[in-house]
């Protein structure tokens, strides 16, 4: 099967004509032998590939497609695959078709004869508008690759997958990664193209993979400090607010004091009276609410530089919890603040 094969590729072809209706397949080209055939089986090869030729010839397109099977089978060349392709074209097996044409135009010699080179590629281009033609791209190298759970290579897939009109499934899997998955409406004549991203690598004993990947600092910390600072921020101003209420009306209570002559009245051993507990009250007031308010500036500062450390330091990891943070505004006569609470 060397010099003779692109004559009788050409014999072949030049007898093709007519077009029937599709027809669904799921059949794969067989796979190529690791290495090359003795000569005992090339010579059984050449004897079932010259028969099958005659078969063809003959319009005998069902035990031609054997003959070209079993030819394939023991050597599979680019000749026997070109043949094969035309043979289960007339057979309306459109994807098996399109399958051995491509494997026929990917391995054709450069000394290969130009014309059966040209009818191959004429009826693969005339194939390919009635199946889909799909580009399958995996984010992995070595992932086996499936389409409706059959496996049709590793990645990466350097050749293009013929399927039928309709809904399939296209998947990738590799030990240690999350499988990928994609569903494609198919439609005549199209070439879409699918991506398939697996995940990261397992990093659980076992093999398992992780409940939770998360790439990068957790959103949901970062979402919680900012929380965190954020109401820190404006406790303390709505505190000093009030403090300085507290301060103006302290301010206002003492000058009445003044004016009227007793400003010791409210010292120590002085006698209690309404006036003189309604200033040691604001006095009290502006007090707590002073040192509350400092003490939420304090913490919501702290929590934000905390938060922006975090954000700059972290590097890509795996996290699995989920933050739980409760802010608790508290506030006393010693003074008051912030109470942070929860798990990050």
């Amino acid at each position: 099967m060397r010099r003779a094969h692109p004559r009788l590729v050409l014999l072949s072809a030049l007898t093709l004509s007519g077009i029937a209706a599709p027809k669904p397949v799921q059949a794969q080209p067989a796979p190529a032998p690791a290495s090359a055939p003795s000569q005992d089986v090339t010579k059984r090869a050449e004897a079932l590939f010259r028969n099958a030729n005659q078969l063809y010839a003959d319009q005998k397109w069902a035990e031609a497609e054997a003959g070209f099977l079993a030819a394939w089978a023991l050597n599979p060349t680019y000749d026997v695959a070109a043949n094969l392709g035309h043979t289960q074209f007339k057979l309306q097996k459109y994807r098996d078709a399109a399958e051995h044409l491509a494997f026929a135009l990917r391995n054709w010699p450069l000394i290969g004869k130009p014309e059966p080179r040209k009818l191959a590629q004429n009826r693969l281009d005339e194939v390919r508008q009635l199946l889909a033609t799909v580009t399958v791209r995996v984010n992995e190298p070595s992932a086996k690759v499936f389409v409706d759970g059959q496996l049709v290579g590793q990645s990466p897939i350097a050749f293009e997958v013929f399927v039928d009109p309709g809904s399939h499934v296209f998947e990738a899997k590799l030990v240690g990664h999350g499988d990928a998955r994609e569903v494609v409406q198919a439609v005549k004549g199209s070439a879409p193209v699918v991506s398939l991203e697996l995940s990261a690598p397992s990093t659980v004993p076992g093999g398992g993979t992780p409940p939770v990947v998360a790439r990068g600092p957790s959103k949901a910390v970062l979402i919680a400090g900012g929380a965190v600072a954020g109401a820190g921020v404006v406790l303390g101003a709505v505190l000093a607010g009030v403090s300085n209420s507290k301060a103006s009306s302290l301010r206002s209570q003492q000058t009445a004091f003044m004016t009227a002559g007793t400003p010791a009245m409210c010292g120590v051993g002085s006698q209690a009276t309404p006036a003189c507990a309604e200033l040691t009250d604001t006095l009290n007031a502006k007090r707590t609410t002073a040192n509350a308010s400092f003490w939420s500036f304090v913490g919501g500062g702290a929590v934000g530089a905390a938060t922006l450390i975090y954000w700059v330091a972290t590097p890509k990891s795996t996290s699995q919890a989920t933050p739980d943070v409760r802010v608790v505004p508290s506030a006393g006569p010693q003074g008051g603040g912030l109470e942070i609470r929860g798990t990050w």
